[in-house]
């Protein structure tokens, strides 16, 4: 199955299409902020009593998590609120930078609070509840800054959602970074929660590139019926939708429908590899070994071919 890349419109959609990046704790939910390990008593009672705190949890070895730590630290810089790194990866000596408290997760407080992926920021009031959440997105730095200034009362509920809602446009246009979000959970172990918000999407809603995107999602949890059943509602007859519901077929043992599919491709689909692979298989199941192994070298050709 290809492996795809953020879509680019994910750049544009606010967090609320992925959802609390925190599956044990939420909203409102209060953080012991004085059992993180500081140094040189940089986290005092002051720091605590604070009326706004921004806490990012990330990791020094991942890209994204790098990425989203350069904007927080151009964040902390210019902003008058306490801000707290705790870097959740590997242990290096970080430069310090204004306005940025550094600190570690000694005691293991974070593994108990559900965490999706990395990077994660939580903004705290002057009790440390949680008052909101980011993951890693588009407009990080901007919606973060936005978000301060509303609790600031700098600015109006009417100007933040200029930002946080793409630009007055709804944010159910797309399901894209939600289905993405949930396929990078696959790839990284987190199956059921995946599959749990998988399930909240309705197919029917979707165009035809986010239903094919979510095929691909139940193609990765091994949910061939499932992914059939989306396929099957998708009006674009392209190589890459064909090749899809071929093997969905396939996967389903129907295998008649699925050489349909298949063999309207065979040709024209730029991964045929994976078109000669799929044949051959069905063939074989057919007992028709002839033709299973006539696919196979074809497949075996174009694997070894330098």
């Amino acid at each position: 199955m290809r492996k795809t890349a953020l879509a680019l419109a994910a750049v544009f959609m606010s967090f609320a299409a992925f959802a609390f990046p925190l599956k044990e704790i939420k909203e409102g939910d209060r953080v012991d902020m004085k059992k993180f390990a500081y140094s040189s008593k940089a986290y005092t009672d002051k720091e605590d009593k604070a009326p706004l705190k921004v806490l990012l949890l990330w990791k020094g070895d991942k890209r994204l998590s790098k990425n989203t730590f350069e904007e927080f630290k151009q964040f902390c810089e210019k902003s008058d609120v306490v801000c707290v790194a705790v870097e959740l990866g590997v242990d290096e000596t970080l430069k310090p930078v204004k306005n940025v408290i550094y600190a570690a997760d000694t005691v293991k407080m974070t593994d108990s609070w559900g965490i999706f992926t990395l990077p994660v920021t939580l903004v705290l009031d002057g009790d440390n509840k949680i008052i909101h959440g980011l993951g890693f997105e588009g407009q990080y730095r901007a919606k973060l800054e936005k978000f301060i200034e509303l609790k600031q009362g700098k600015i109006s509920e009417a100007e933040y959602q200029k930002i946080t809602n793409v630009q007055g446009v709804d944010k159910t246009v797309s399901k894209l970074p939600e289905i993405n979000f949930a396929k990078n959970m696959i790839k990284s172990g987190q199956t059921e929660d995946a599959r749990k918000r998988l399930a909240e999407i309705d197919p029917a809603a979707l165009s035809d590139t986010e239903k094919t995107r979510l095929a691909e999602a139940y193609f990765m949890l091994k949910e061939y019926g499932g992914a059939l059943e989306i396929l099957k509602g998708i009006k674009s007859t392209v190589p890459e939708v064909r090749f899809l519901l071929g093997y969905a077929y396939m996967q389903t043992k129907n295998y008649e429908e699925a050489l349909s599919e298949l063999e309207s491709v065979k040709d024209i689909y730029p991964r045929k590899e994976r078109v000669y692979y799929a044949l051959a298989k069905i063939y074989y199941e057919k007992d028709m070994y002839k033709e299973a192994a006539d696919y196979f070298n074809r497949c075996c050709e174009i694997v070894i071919d330098f």
